[in-house]
């Protein structure tokens, strides 16, 4: 599992990554720049994978940014570490 002070550089590469925008705001919605639910989904797998733990697909949903998926799943992290 990733510390969670390192899950926003994560999740910034692999969205950037995964979505091909390297000007990708923090705060931009991802489905603004054209991102549709599987992109999503897979954007999800791969955080996941590299970060050692999941959050709710639901939650994900309800903060499409980059800064929204980090603390989601930074707060996830920090309660998996409390253990």
């Amino acid at each position: 599992m990733a510390e969670p002070h390192d899950v926003a550089q994560v999740v910034q590469r692999i969205c950037i990554d995964t979505l091909g925008y390297a000007d990708f705001g923090e705060d931009e919605d991802f489905f603004s720049r054209g991102a549709s639910s599987l992109t999503i989904v897979d954007m999800q797998l791969k955080i996941e994978e590299a970060l050692g733990c999941k959050a709710a697909t639901s939650e994900l949903m309800l903060h499409p940014s980059m800064a929204g998926w980090s603390r989601i799943y930074r707060a996830v992290a920090e309660e998996l570490s409390a253990g």
